[in-house]
């Protein structure tokens, strides 16, 4: 799988800018729908769940995009999370916004205008 131009640096990008279009467009039915990526692929993984996370937020479902939230904080948490790189960037520097974002639309969701 490594091989597959499915799942090179551009490819994931792909992936990730299909469920970026459908944040923004609030398609939470269909990022919901979304199968789970390989786990081997921890930017996709990132922004897969981060994508979700809204989209759980944007349904009403404030426990399930805390459950996301939780998910990116462990992988930001992991020590090899940098062996993997996303171009010239760090899986971490682009995980710790999309962590950053997820946590403001949930306070945000909340109430929290200030903390978000």
């Amino acid at each position: 799988m490594q091989g597959d131009a499915k799942w090179s640096s551009r490819g994931q990008k792909r992936h990730a800018a299909v469920w970026m279009v459908q944040k923004i467009f609030g398609q939470w039915d269909a990022l919901l729908a979304e199968e789970a990526v390989p786990a081997d692929y921890p930017y996709l993984v990132g922004l897969h769940t981060y994508t979700r996370g809204s989209a759980h937020v944007g349904v009403g479902d404030l426990d399930g995009g805390k459950r996301q939230l939780q998910t990116l904080e462990k992988m930001l948490q992991d020590p090899e999370i940098d062996s993997a790189r996303i171009g010239v960037a760090p899986v971490s520097a682009v995980l710790s916004l999309a962590y950053a974002g997820l946590d403001g639309e949930i306070k945000e969701a909340e109430g929290d205008l200030d903390g978000a």
